[in-house]
């Protein structure tokens, strides 16, 4: 297998691990969310999803946001492991497209996609939670796909920047959710704590200093448990209470759902 010289180093800085989490806590870690992720969606949808379900309903939503959740984390845990394998076998990535040693760009390219795009389903989950207008998730819905594209076109120019605009609008999108469903008192409580965990675990990643993103020695986290590992573990809390809290919303609304009708626009818990 071909590795990258000392003077192609030298000559191309896009190929070095620099900045990259090759630890294996990392991606085991994204690998658990992926799984808890896809197992609630599929839970969420075969216990309350219906057959022609409208778009906007809390179950349609919620599936979506977690089954997208965990698409991302597994595709970033699958990128994680590749540079980590790269690393351990003395091999150099590439940051280039479709070069050598570059295989794992487009699994990151697709985590980087569905991230944004799992935040804005997690706003339209809180949307229908609350019942709020339709409006509100069609904006987010935008905003995601916006959000996403920058990423993309990111991943192919400058890839160490990929990912901070969908680190940005999982951040909001959190605590926009997190004022969402505050006003459901006690009833939320599953909710509030989900969005509460997921925005905290954004803040790990906003706040942890320079020195955590490279090899300095100002990063509060262990090495063998870096800050990704510690998001990746508090976005499974996340996740776990999200869905929940939409277990219990749906619970609720149960009585209610045979009797809509297929006239007009169906929302949850029968609105």
């Amino acid at each position: 297998m071909a590795t990258v010289s000392a003077d192609q180093i030298m000559a191309d800085p896009a190929h070095s691990h620099t900045d990259w989490d090759t630890n294996a806590s990392t991606y085991v870690s994204a690998y658990m969310v992926m799984v808890v992720g896809v197992l609630c969606a599929a839970l969420a949808w075969k216990a309350y999803g219906r057959k022609g379900a409208d778009l906007f309903s809390l179950e349609v939503h919620f599936s979506l946001f977690s089954l997208l959740e965990g698409l991302a984390f597994g595709f970033a845990g699958i990128a994680q492991q590749t540079i980590a394998h790269d690393h351990w076998q003395g091999i150099l990535i590439s940051r280039r497209p479709f070069a050598p040693h570059s295989e794992w760009l487009a699994a990151w390219a697709l985590a980087m996609v569905a991230a944004p795009l799992a935040s804005g389903c997690l706003l339209g989950a809180l949307c229908a939670h609350a019942r709020a207008a339709s409006a509100w998730t069609r904006w987010a819905a935008i905003l995601s796909v916006l959000v996403a594209l920058v990423d993309l076109y990111l991943c192919a120019v400058s890839v160490d920047l990929a990912g901070r605009a969908a680190m940005a609008w999982g951040l909001a999108a959190s605590l926009l959710a997190l004022a969402l469903s505050a006003p459901g008192g006690r009833e939320a409580t599953a909710m509030i704590v989900g969005c509460s965990v997921r925005a905290g675990a954004y803040l790990v990643l906003v706040f942890a200093p320079p020195g955590c993103w490279s090899s300095g020695n100002d990063c509060p986290f262990p090495a063998e448990f870096s800050q990704l590992a510690v998001f990746n573990s508090l976005s499974v809390v996340a996740i776990a209470f999200i869905y929940a809290g939409t277990a219990e919303k749906m619970r609720a609304a149960q009585p209610y759902l045979p009797a809509l009708s297929g006239d007009g626009p169906r929302r949850c818990c029968g609105m």
